[in-house]
């Protein structure tokens, strides 16, 4: 970018005059301006993993809208909340698109940061499965007729919302990882990542369960497509968490290498 180029080379100038002005090695001057320019970026990656943590977090704002407005259905204001939180999912997958195009912009002064963006672009999918799921759950009635729907729905978003959090757990730990880490610090962001693997393939039975229920479950088709659907996303948002983390800790691994 313009402003930390500038920075940069008012850095290399005041550097060298004063280095040179003062009778320093200039093999001494050569190696603070590299080292200082590593750092810009350091500081590059380091923003893209802050673009992370935070499209992270808006991940974590649509679940846990769609875990409480399934923990209300049911209720007198139940289907005019459902319905108030897929507006809400919509204006966060909204927002966490615009921190995609941030990240792609950060980026691309940045080769070691490309991996990062990478990593962003694909945990887009994640927010595009949840958005979905805020919208298919508006479909199912919450006059009372959609209860058993609802209580099969409920264990879905709650594994979804356990795993955006070890993600975001994750990213929050990678921004701080580094050669000569504390070993805790390692492993604390490696059983993030295995935590959203057992959580994916938890998620895979309950989902296999909530099909299973199809056959018996009374209401419409629109009822029953919005069930189908919701629960479809649900359970994809879970498996691009995995593959998501799994790229994550593949960059991470690969920096400390």
């Amino acid at each position: 970018g313009r402003a930390a180029a500038v920075s940069f080379m008012r850095y290399v100038v005041r550097t060298c005059a004063q280095g040179l002005l003062g009778g320093r090695p200039e093999a001494l001057i050569r190696d603070e301006v590299r080292a200082e320019l590593v750092n810009y970026f350091r500081s590059v990656q380091e923003s893209v993993l802050d673009v992370a943590a935070e499209h992270a977090a808006f991940a974590l704002e649509i679940a846990s809208g769609i875990r409480d407005a399934l923990a209300n259905a049911g209720g007198p204001e139940a289907a005019e909340e459902i319905a108030r939180n897929a507006r809400r999912a919509k204006a966060w997958e909204h927002r966490a698109d615009e921190l995609v195009n941030a990240a792609r912009a950060q980026a691309r002064h940045s080769e070691r940061a490309q991996s990062y963006r990478d990593l962003i672009e694909v945990a887009d999918d994640i927010v595009d499965e949840l958005e979905e799921a805020a919208f298919h759950l508006a479909l199912v009635p919450g006059d009372g007729s959609g209860e058993a729907m609802f209580a099969a729905l409920r264990p879905l978003a709650a594994l979804a919302v356990e795993s955006v959090q070890e993600y975001l757990k994750a990213v929050e730990t990678a921004r701080t990882l580094h050669r000569g880490s504390p070993r805790e610090a390692t492993q604390d962001f490696l059983e993030a990542i295995h935590r959203i693997m057992t959580l994916e393939r938890r998620s895979d039975e309950i989902h296999r369960a909530a099909k299973a229920l199809v056959p018996s479950l009374p209401g419409g088709f629109g009822a029953l497509f919005g069930f189908i659907e919701c629960a479809r996303n649900l359970e994809a948002a879970t498996d691009a968490l995995m593959h998501t983390a799994l790229q994550l800790r593949d960059a991470v691994l690969g920096e400390l290498v």
